[in-house]
């Protein structure tokens, strides 16, 4: 996790109008566009099923690209992340509109079943499959039943060497294993998740192929999981 908090706090320096562009959410370089990013959000409130009643928190919510503009339209906001300058950015974006805290993922606490949404978008990369898991049943305990945990933009294990179809790229992938200075981070399988069904009970686990218009479509997929009764 070292190597990504240094990563996000030095992206945290970053600090234009454009909050992707600041956590280098970007494709060859290029920022999604406004229509796209509205889309790629009504896509994930419609999976995450929040409504104005919902109490809604993002893990690793960095910048509020994501949780801000969900900030207006649910009954309360909770953005955790270890970065303060990105915090910074969100509360000068979307004032008074989230209550941010300060924590690591792996260690901040919260009451059980309380939430009715957690979400973890375009951060699960930043996890290996231990601490991945561990950050999943956190989460999980934290939601309501009928709750639901969001995992978005999942790089795909599967897809991992087709996008690393080039020899520079396998190059420059192979030495940033070397140097353990990641550029997407972990890859997952789709088995992974649906095997969370048999280790932590009450998890119903749907996966979904995002829609081409995504920016990163072709190697990502994301995660539903809801918490059921037993």
């Amino acid at each position: 996790m070292s190597t990504w908090k240094d990563r996000y706090n030095e992206q945290g320096k970053h600090d234009t109008p454009n909050l992707q562009f600041n956590v280098d959410r970007t494709k060859g370089g290029v920022v999604v566009s406004e229509d796209i990013w509205d889309r790629t959000v009504c896509a994930v409130i419609k999976h995450s099923k929040i409504s104005k009643d919902s109490v809604v928190m993002e893990v690793c919510c960095g910048n509020g690209m994501l949780l801000g503009p969900i900030s207006k339209i649910c009954k309360k906001a909770i953005g955790v992340d270890f970065s303060v300058q990105l915090l910074a950015q969100l509360n000068a974006a979307f004032p008074n509109s989230v209550e941010t805290h300060l924590a690591d993922a792996l260690e901040f606490e919260w009451k059980k079943e309380e939430l009715d949404v957690v979400l973890i978008y375009f951060a699960i990369q930043c996890f290996s499959e231990r601490n991945a898991l561990r950050l999943i049943s956190r989460a999980f305990s934290w939601l309501k039943v009928g709750g639901v945990l969001f995992i978005g933009d999942v790089p795909d294990e599967e897809k991992k060497w087709g996008y690393l179809s080039k020899p520079e790229y396998r190059r420059d992938y192979l030495t940033r294993v070397e140097t353990d200075t990641p550029m997407i981070g972990q890859w997952f399988r789709k088995e992974f998740f649906k095997a969370l069904e048999d280790y932590i009970p009450c998890m119903q686990v749907t996966l979904i192929d995002q829609p081409s218009y995504q920016i990163n479509s072709e190697i990502r997929y994301d995660v539903v999981i809801r918490k059921v009764r037993e």
